[in-house]
């Protein structure tokens, strides 16, 4: 059984950016938790295949007898060449070594990696592979053997490959395999460009409504006013003066909204000031339009970031409070921000009535977690009915994130 080659119910972690079309090696192998029936059985352990090759390494004879020599028949199972015939025929490179690193089995694909044609009871993975790859798989299978779960890593060699190494039911027998992973690298590297392009083309486009919206609509308004408090003090009927200061103070109060929606479109702040100082900024003047208490605090705030890197953390700042003031009926919010040498960390929180952590929020929330991935950084959300709403960002600070480094 490949319960008996491959820990049962462990199987391959999927990443979440893979894009659809992708085959992982799970599929390949048919090992999945869900098909644990049928996956597991490709390999009756009735296999001596598995048992000569381990009699072969002499001091594995005992093990691979025992694991190998009764069938399992508390469940049905596959024919038992079948489970080989898929190893062999994956066009994934696939191993089995033991404890040392020492080859037990290869596929085609394997021998084909490696350069080989055959193994000998001395041929060892690590020889075959360039010093560095060997030294980091070497560490892998001991953390495996440490710890007894499977670990996976992506590596490059030229080529992309997405790398899995888990235990097996057989002591000290472990699972190589790999899979190239080029195409799915370049569709992630054109996603990330078009992503950018996009955010590009999305700021490009708030600065020029906020400047069309300040030239234009504001003039307008500012006329308006102007208009309308003269119409006041000349007009002698008493009731046409009352409308005319009506008509005035509700235009005086479009224009404060349109000033909240410009800066909020175009934060002049973050071209003055500092990242921590803009979000000052912003949170004083949330505080004083909504009513709800936000307290700052910058502990180890990060340096001058470029514009991708500060745009990207303020418009976390600025969706989290707008959906805490939209919904949330909360008296207080936390906004944290912090670096260390390599990431960057904004925090959002609140007071108020929260919601079902399986809504993660709505398209504003989208854009947000959008605008991190171009930039490797990843958001998170805790949020617990009545026990209000945690929002997290984390950017990985490389070169390019300090001032003058260029784009993201």
């Amino acid at each position: 059984m490949i319960s008996s080659v491959l820990s049962r119910g462990t199987a391959i972690r999927r990443l979440s950016s893979e894009p659809p079309g992708f085959p992982s090696l799970k599929d390949e192998l048919l090992v999945a938790d869900q098909h644990d029936e049928v996956g597991f059985d490709c390999v009756s352990r009735g296999s001596l295949k598995l048992a000569g090759l381990l009699r072969h390494r002499g001091s594995m004879s005992a093990i691979g007898a025992q694991m190998c020599s009764q069938p399992d028949t508390t469940k049905p199972h596959l024919p038992e060449t079948l489970g080989w015939s898929v190893l062999k025929a994956t066009t994934n490179p696939v191993w089995l070594v033991d404890e040392t690193g020492l080859l037990l089995w290869n596929n085609q694909a394997g021998a084909e990696y490696l350069n080989i044609e055959e193994i000998s009871a001395e041929t060892n993975l690590f020889d075959l592979l360039p010093p560095d790859k060997a030294q980091h798989r070497r560490l892998m299978l001991n953390a495996v053997r440490r710890t007894g779960r499977e670990v996976d890593f992506v590596d490059h060699d030229g080529n992309w490959w997405e790398i899995n190494i888990r235990p097996t039911e057989c002591s000290d027998v472990y699972v190589f395999w790999q899979r190239n992973v080029d195409r799915r690298v370049v569709a992630e590297e054109d996603l990330r460009r078009s992503l950018s392009r996009a955010m590009t083309i999305q700021e490009d486009e708030r600065r020029r409504i906020s400047r069309d919206l300040h030239d234009e609509t504001g003039q307008a308004l500012t006329g308006l006013i102007l208009e309308l408090r003269g119409l006041a003090r000349q007009a002698e009927d008493q009731k046409l003066r009352e409308r005319a200061d009506n008509a005035s103070e509700l235009a005086t109060s479009l224009m404060r909204q349109m000033r909240t929606v410009l800066h909020q479109l175009n934060p002049p702040s973050l071209k003055t000031k500092s990242l921590d100082g803009a979000m000052t900024e912003f949170c004083s003047v949330f505080s004083e339009r909504t009513g709800i208490r936000v307290i700052f605090e910058a502990d180890n705030p990060p340096g001058v970031l470029n514009d991708d890197y500060s745009t990207t953390l303020y418009r976390l700042l600025q969706e989290g409070l707008t959906n805490i003031a939209r919904h949330a009926e909360a008296s207080t919010a936390w906004v944290s921000l912090s670096a260390d040498d390599e990431e960057v960390t904004i925090t959002v929180e609140d007071d108020g009535n929260g919601f079902d952590d399986a809504n993660q929020g709505g398209s504003g929330l989208l854009g947000i977690r959008e605008r991190f991935a171009m930039l490797d950084g990843q958001v998170e959300i805790e949020a617990t009915l009545g026990r209000g709403v945690r929002l997290e960002g984390t950017i990985p600070l490389k070169k390019q994130a300090l001032y003058g480094e260029g784009s993201g």
